[in-house]
Parts: C-alpha cells; sequence; structure tokens
C-alpha cells in the first residue's frame, strides 16, 4: 500500500473530524471540535525529519482546552498541557488511533475502554511529565 501524503494525510485528519461535527479552525491548530471532554484543537503534523521526502512520519496533535476537565476524562491526556497526541509507525496507524479514541470519546465520553493506546499517568511529585502525548515539536 503506498504512503500517504500529507495533503492525503491532512484530509483524512480533517474527514475524521468534520465526522464529529468539527470544522476549520483559524488559530495555532488547524480544527477543533467539540467533545465530551471539551473543546479539543488537532492539527496533521508531518515529523520535521522526512518532510517532503517521501516519508511517513506523519501524527495528529491533539490539544484540549480545558485541560482540568479533559484529565479528568481522558485517561491519557498530558495533565498539564492538556495534549493529545497520536503517533504510528504509520501514517495510517497514526489516523487508525485517533479515529479510534475520537470516537469512543464520543460514544462513551472518554476513553478508558480504548486498550491498544498508550497510556501514560501522572509523574510523581517532584518529576517531570514523559508520557506518550507530550511531544516537544513547533506545532503542538
Amino acid at each position: 500500500m503506498k504512503p500517504l501524503s500529507h495533503r492525503e494525510f491532512e484530509a483524512a485528519v480533517e474527514r475524521i473530524v468534520v465526522s464529529h461535527n468539527g470544522c476549520r479552525h483559524d488559530g495555532w491548530y488547524d480544527l477543533q471540535v467539540d467533545t465530551p471532554a471539551g473543546v479539543l484543537e488537532i492539527s496533521a503534523c508531518e515529523g520535521a525529519v522526512t518532510r517532503g521526502a517521501g516519508k511517513g512520519s506523519h501524527w495528529v496533535a491533539c490539544r484540549f482546552r480545558d485541560v482540568k476537565r479533559a484529565a479528568r476524562q481522558v485517561p491519557n491526556v498530558n495533565p498539564f498541557s492538556g495534549k493529545w497526541n497520536f503517533h504510528g509507525t504509520s501514517a495510517r496507524e497514526a489516523l487508525d488511533q485517533f479515529e479510534s479514541a475520537l470516537a469512543s470519546l464520543f460514544a462513551t465520553g472518554d476513553v478508558s475502554d480504548v486498550s491498544d493506546l498508550p497510556r501514560s499517568s501522572p509523574p510523581a511529585p517532584g518529576r517531570p511529565y514523559l508520557g506518550a502525548s507530550s511531544s516537544m515539536t513547533s506545532r503542538a
């Protein structure tokens, strides 16, 4: 199967968001959707190392506006920043993870039943948060 181009990846992310009554957003993140855990801002991202090289290091950057509310409802959200990112070994895997988690969030109000997503927990007191959703990038 041919890898997705970044434009194809962006279009797929947008279709997923629109399917949940989300829309384009004029801000740091390109899309947004109102979820049971609050407004989620979303952007389709491409890793800087592979940008333009035709290799897929695509991922979905997400951030809840109301961090405290989301942290109570979404087990793997970063409890400090509200980030809820989806990385995969391929663009399609990242899309599948994002779509599954978003569908679960709308169906149940949380994503605790999505067993294949990386889980992270709050750090011990005095320790930095190094969870799966805490990527350091220029877009999220």
